[in-house]
């Protein structure tokens, strides 16, 4: 009926003139239908039928065509009505990336697992291993553990437990009765009785009547040792080639060996002990009495403190209840007094922050220079007025000889004094040492170019003990005497003796004859003081 109307309409039809208006011709088309054919665009018209496109239908899509054509499954169709998108990784068995991996006790490593993730044992302190030593659960993680402590959870703690190997496995074996051995009973280890085979000898006076015999040789094999040990002022060099001025440290280092002897008290001998070099500084006051003084005599002693060796220095020699001096030891309480126990030095009284009474073994003697709290070693040297030598310091053991050579290199004086002198008046024609035992001997030699000039004149020279006046005992006095106008001679006075305890010098000594002649001395070349002496 409606595509009549139209045609009427727009043909001009038997049913109305063709200039008829579109809606007299719709007079029997329902409103809706005309505002649709009355619509002024496409869009108004479909919006009049409800099929706006993107709000009443879809608009065509070559992507929904595309979907339309797949060969959907039931399972896929049901993704697309889950709740939310938990819910959809739920379905797929997917994990959230919120989802961790933490390590446990002993490990590192983990994390979220949007990646894969790995484990690692973590680190511990080198000499333990992982273990679990508490009283609780089995299920304990370990931790690190010292194998000392492991063996202690596992066996016990009990000293003098032994590890043995049963016919079940380890297990402790408990420390055996006093006098007992472990011994095999050819299936497994047990404490028993001591029972020598043939041939054996027990140390004991049950079996051997000679027990206590053999005990006190293996005492006295201290008295019998040789210490292996030297003091020097250099680290490392048991025996010095050079001078070593102003030391403020004494060191006592192995020479030969590394056993040393250290005392046990004065009624038993001391005894051998493996040791590496010690040192003593000067300015110490916490293993020694206190700090060492400028011009004075110290003796060192070897002893062990606890389970350390030390070398520890005695009080100066003028101290004690009885005062000594740089040439004699105090006595009594606060002194550095010696006695002999087994044949060895030790000191006789308890010396303050070191070792008691007879526990410290006399290993030298040191003396501190004069100007200050240290220790020289210089053999002498060549200087005007003569290169004084110093020897600070004496060993008891494996002392060592040094060849001492001082000279005047002043070409010449002159003097005309019938008394003796320090030649060319200098205190530098010296040679000055310490020893610690009055037995050491001294052997020296001064020879010089003598020119009295006149014919009737003569020189004089010679060796003097802690004297620049005297003639040493030991020493020979030599002259010369020209008998010729201009003659010249070089006289030599030997000297040998035992100086005695502690700080002495030698001095080169020279005299005119009695007239008062003057007499010319030659040094340089012509001039040598020696001296031989072990140190």
């Amino acid at each position: 009926m409606l595509a009549g109307h139209l045609k009427r309409v727009f043909t001009g039809g038997p049913a109305g003139p063709a200039g008829a208006t579109l809606a007299a011709a719709l007079t029997d088309v329902t409103a809706g239908m005309k505002a649709v054919l009355t619509a002024p665009n496409l869009a108004a018209a479909r919006a009049g039928l409800g099929l706006a496109i993107g709000s009443s239908v879809q608009a065509w899509s070559a992507s929904l065509d595309a979907l339309a054509a797949l060969a959907t499954t039931a399972f896929g169709r049901s993704l697309l009505t889950q709740a939310d998108a938990p819910a959809a990784l739920q379905t797929l068995g997917a994990v959230p990336t919120s989802r961790q991996v933490t390590a446990g006790a002993g490990l590192s490593g983990g994390g979220d697992l949007s990646a894969d993730r790995s484990f690692a044992l973590a680190g511990i302190a080198t000499g333990t291993l992982l273990a679990n030593t508490s009283a609780g659960p089995a299920a304990a993680a370990p931790i690190a553990t010292t194998p000392a402590a492991l063996l202690d959870a596992a066996f016990g703690a009990t000293r003098g437990t032994v590890l043995v190997r049963a016919a079940s496995g380890w297990s402790a074996l408990a420390l055996g009765a006093s006098g007992y051995t472990l011994q095999s009973n050819g299936t497994d280890l047990v404490y028993a009785a001591a029972s020598p085979g043939a041939g054996a000898v027990r140390n004991d006076t049950a079996q051997n009547p000679n027990a206590a015999a053999i005990a006190q040789a293996l005492a006295n094999v201290g008295a019998l040792f040789q210490p292996q040990g030297r003091l020097t002022l250099t680290s490392g060099v048991p025996v010095l080639a050079g001078a070593v001025t102003a030391a403020a440290v004494v060191y006592y280092t192995p020479n030969g060996g590394d056993l040393a002897l250290i005392g046990t008290g004065l009624a038993t001998p001391p005894v051998p002990v493996v040791f590496a070099e010690v040192s003593q500084a000067l300015s110490d006051a916490t293993k020694s009495p206190g700090a060492a003084a400028a011009g004075n005599v110290y003796d060192l002693f070897a002893w062990l403190d606890g389970s350390t060796f030390r070398v520890t220095r005695g009080p100066a020699w003028s101290a004690g209840a009885t005062a000594g001096s740089n040439t004699q030891r105090g006595s009594g309480a606060g002194s550095s007094a010696l006695t002999r126990v087994g044949g060895v030095l030790v000191n006789a009284v308890a010396i303050t922050n070191g070792p008691a009474a007879g526990f410290g073994v006399h290993v030298g003697t040191i003396a501190t220079d004069a100007g200050g709290a240290t220790v020289t070693f210089n053999p002498g040297t060549a200087a005007a007025g003569g290169g004084a030598a110093w020897i600070g310091f004496w060993n008891a053991f494996n002392r060592e000889p040094v060849a001492v050579f001082v000279r005047d290199s002043n070409a010449s004086w002159t003097y005309a004094g019938t008394a003796m002198r320090a030649a060319d008046n200098s205190a530098g024609n010296r040679i000055t040492f310490v020893s610690g035992a009055p037995e050491s001997v001294v052997s020296a030699e001064y020879s010089v170019r003598v020119n009295p000039g006149a014919t009737t004149a003569y020189g004089f020279i010679g060796i003097g003990l802690d004297s620049t006046t005297a003639l040493a005992a030991g020493a020979v006095q030599a002259m010369f005497y020209p008998n010729s106008a201009g003659g010249q001679g070089t006289p030599l006075s030997p000297y040998r003796g035992a100086p005695g305890l502690g700080l002495h010098y030698l001095q080169a000594l020279e005299s005119s004859d009695s007239a008062g002649d003057t007499i010319t001395f030659i040094g340089g070349s012509f001039m040598g003081f020696t001296a031989q002496l072990r140190f």
